[in-house]
């Protein structure tokens, strides 16, 4: 697999970036995202502030996939092939 950032990974910043995997057609996939403030957390007051969430900030190619990462988060891929 091959990803191309359009910018860095940033705190700040949102980050594009398009994925190519070799020799493989997709054929489904899903995607899941930690995200939150750079400076949120788990606590007891607050167990919910970082969850893991669905995300669609991600469209499917024929050869892999284009996301939009938002700053400060964790994207986690599934990728079925054909």
């Amino acid at each position: 697999m091959q990803c191309t950032p359009d910018d860095r990974i940033s705190a700040t910043k949102t980050a594009k970036i398009k994925c190519q995997i070799a020799d493989t057609k997709v054929s489904t996939f899903r995607a899941e995202i930690l995200t939150g403030d750079m400076h949120d957390k788990n606590d007891f007051s607050n167990p919910d502030a970082v969850q893991v969430r669905p995300f669609d900030g991600v469209r499917k190619l024929s050869d892999g996939f284009v996301a939009e990462l938002p700053p400060c988060s964790v994207v986690k891929f599934v990728i079925n092939e054909k």
